[in-house]
């Protein structure tokens, strides 16, 4: 498991990442001022993007995108965005399975962690 935190003009985010046999998860957590805001956790989709399943546990967003597969060489591509929009605290999980597609929530990202608190418990 790796974990990172960034803090920035009074907000918080931090990203906690666990790469097993055969799945992904990424858990972005982000604090900070009062009042509404959106967070995204945007994904790149890349040409074996289809060997592979992507769950959420906000809505997602297909958009068209640009992917590169040399410097200098843009090739139309796609990706995935995740959003949510409300009051801070927010949490966003992601999913990646090579198998079959897993369901993933917040509160199952932070038990497979292993994490107990919130994001200001640790900050």
């Amino acid at each position: 498991m790796a974990e990172a935190t960034c803090r920035y003009n009074g907000f918080t985010h931090r990203r906690s990442i666990l790469l097993e046999s055969g799945r992904l998860l990424v858990l972005d957590e982000v604090d900070g001022l009062a009042g509404e805001h959106e967070c995204r956790q945007i994904w790149q989709l890349g040409m074996a993007a289809s060997k592979v399943h992507l769950s959420f546990s906000s809505p997602v967003i297909e958009e068209a995108s640009q992917v590169s597969r040399a410097y200098g060489v843009k090739m139309p591509g796609r990706l995935f965005a995740a959003s949510i929009r409300g009051p801070l605290p927010a949490a966003i999980a992601m999913l990646l399975t090579v198998k079959e597609k897993q369901e993933i929530d917040v509160e199952e990202a932070r038990a497979i962690l292993g994490e107990t608190g919130k994001l200001t418990d640790k900050a």
